[in-house]
């Protein structure tokens, strides 16, 4: 009786480029930033308001800086972008988003002292906000049309 040969095991790990996990890991740590940053926010900025004793003007440009971050973010990354091109070669404004994104939610979380602080290191999560929505090459003229 013969014996057939045993499977070999497969790996659970797909196969994939260093520059893809890269991708992956990077985008994996904005996306809890970024969402972190969104959906906490709103509930405690009358804890942030409190303990930098912040009126409600100030309170609010905190949200200012943000958006103002995404503005310059939707202009710079989106001319990046298209001067790069695509495929491959765009990953690498997407990674430097990104980490913007990482980095800016790290210190503004984690190493903000004073409300100026605060301030500026909204600035980067707000640049690297945009890239995270971008509209596909192809769909701007139907996107601009609509709008």
């Amino acid at each position: 009786m013969s014996e057939t040969p045993a499977p070999t095991p497969r790996s659970w790990i797909p196969r994939g480029h260093p520059l893809s996990w890269a991708t992956l890991a990077v985008t994996t740590g904005a996306i809890l930033m970024t969402a972190v940053d969104g959906g906490i926010l709103p509930a405690v900025l009358p804890a942030i308001q409190e303990e930098f004793e912040l009126s409600s003007t100030q309170a609010g440009l905190v949200n200012s800086v943000f958006f103002g971050g995404l503005i310059v973010g939707a202009l710079l990354f989106g001319w990046v972008s298209d001067r790069i091109g695509t495929g491959y070669r765009r990953t690498w404004t997407w990674n430097v988003a990104m980490l913007l994104a990482i980095l800016g939610g790290a210190l503004t979380f984690g190493f903000a002292g004073s409300f100026v602080a605060f301030l500026l290191l909204r600035i980067p999560m707000g640049i690297s906000r945009p890239v995270s929505h971008r509209c596909p090459h192809r769909r701007r003229p139907r996107v601009r049309r609509l709008a």
